[in-house]
C-alpha cells in the first residue's frame, strides 16, 4: 500500500474527497437515469470514477511523469463535471438534492489536484537540475 505523509493513500485527503465526490455525483446519476436521460448520467458516472480511478491509479504510477499525467486526467475529468453540473436541474431528476455539497467538493478535490500536480512537477524540475 502506497503511504502518503505517514498514511496509507486510501486515507489521504485527496482519496477520501476523490471517493466521497464519486458517491455523491453517482447517485445524482442515478436520479438523473430515472428521468430517462441515459447519456448525461453515463457521461457523468464516467467522469465521476474518472476522477477517482485516475487518483488512485497516480499512487501506482511507474513513474513522476506518469503520476503527474494520471493526476492532469482526474484535472480534466473534473472539468467535465463542472461542465455537466449546468443540466443539474428539476427536469432530470436533480431536485431536492443539495448541490452545495457537491461544488465544496469538486473545489475541494480540485484545489488538492492542483496542488499535487504543481509539487510532483515542481519537484521533477528541481531532480533535473
Amino acid at each position: 500500500m502506497t503511504e502518503t505523509r505517514g498514511r496509507p493513500y486510501n486515507q489521504s485527503a485527496i482519496a477520501v474527497k476523490s471517493r466521497l465526490l464519486s458517491i455523491y455525483l453517482l447517485e445524482i446519476a442515478r436520479l438523473i437515469r430515472a428521468k430517462t436521460n441515459f447519456r448525461l448520467a453515463s457521461q457523468l458516472e464516467g467522469a465521476a470514477l474518472g476522477v477517482m480511478n485516475n487518483i488512485a491509479e497516480s499512487h501506482g504510477a511507474q513513474s513522476r511523469a506518469d503520476f503527474i499525467s494520471k493526476l492532469k486526467i482526474a484535472h480534466k475529468e473534473l472539468l467535465e463535471i463542472e461542465a455537466l453540473s449546468i443540466h443539474f436541474v428539476g427536469a432530470n431528476g436533480v431536485e431536492n438534492v443539495g448541490l452545495e455539497t457537491m461544488h465544496e467538493l469538486l473545489d475541494e478535490v480540485g484545489k488538492l489536484l492542483s496542488a499535487s500536480i504543481s509539487t510532483a512537477i515542481r519537484n521533477r524540475n528541481r531532480n533535473h537540475h
